[in-house]
């Protein structure tokens, strides 16, 4: 893709003077990045190309670091944690980071992006769709993803109490909600803002941001039986420099990622 070779190209301007020795840190093999497909983050298409947010950021950290053997490989969540933990994948975007997750990866200590979770609703609806408590979500049918973490309690809740449907796909359920077939979506704010503007219905569906049941960072994850602690310490102050620069800012523009203002509602919000 042009756009990626550019922004590999600019990013290794910033290397030329880095010495050999330090290098010494990084995995001698290719290091392989896993990621789940879920776009604005990071994807791959049927040509095995792969684009996204978090994609272009690791394309310029790698290039600034003066690492160019590496490559991207699409696979399900779960497997993925599973690669991550038995090192066969050396890093991975972008898990949350958990006491458990620790135990077996390092992680970045600056978040790739902040996430928030939380339920999309009809616009046309704002007035009997309030969520405020689970009773809310009594008798409504809530579109889930099997694949995607809900917390236990609501979750338990939803299929005691609601016509809880699993779509098979994000772009499914926001079809599903835009044409009044669903009450409430559960989605994060980032990939449900992809879906509103990639199907034409952002003026339709809003994100209720008062009332969230998660928010938390994404962060890169580096396998302990596969990376170095030095070499994602390395990568970690890459990443935090870089997140500074105009080219991040940049970034952000060309893949239309905002910040979410939110303040906390009648939910707690879980990190």
């Amino acid at each position: 893709m042009p756009y990626r070779i550019a922004l590999v190209l600019l990013s290794l301007m910033f290397v030329i003077s880095i010495p050999a020795q330090a290098l010494e840190d990084a995995p001698s093999e290719k290091i392989v990045i896993g990621f789940p497909n879920v776009l604005p983050y990071h994807a791959e298409d049927d040509d095995g190309n792969v684009r996204g947010f978090y994609i272009d950021i690791l394309d310029a950290v790698m290039g600034e670091l003066g690492v160019s053997n590496y490559t991207y490989m699409g696979m399900p969540w779960g497997r993925a944690l599973k690669m991550l933990e038995g090192g066969k994948i050396h890093m991975l975007l972008a898990p949350l980071k958990t006491p458990q997750r620790e135990q077996y990866a390092y992680f970045s200590d600056a978040p790739l992006w902040p996430t928030y979770w939380g339920f999309f609703i009809r616009k046309d609806r704002q007035e009997d769709m309030a969520y405020r408590s689970y009773k809310d979500l009594n008798g409504k049918a809530v579109g889930l993803m099997r694949a995607y973490w809900l917390p236990p309690k609501i979750k338990a809740y939803a299929e005691k109490n609601a016509d809880v449907r699993y779509g098979h796909s994000e772009e499914s359920n926001f079809k599903m909600l835009a044409r009044d077939r669903l009450d409430l979506i559960s989605s994060e704010y980032s990939i449900g803002r992809y879906y509103l503007q990639s199907l034409g219905i952002e003026d339709d569906v809003l994100f209720l941001k008062d009332n969230l049941f998660m928010a938390g960072n994404h962060y890169v994850a580096f396998s302990k039986k596969a990376v170095k602690a030095s070499f994602a310490k390395r990568f970690s102050a890459h990443l935090a420099a870089f997140k500074k620069t105009t080219q991040f800012q940049e970034l952000m523009k060309r893949h239309n990622m905002k910040i979410l203002d939110v303040q906390k509602g009648d939910w707690k919000i879980v990190n």
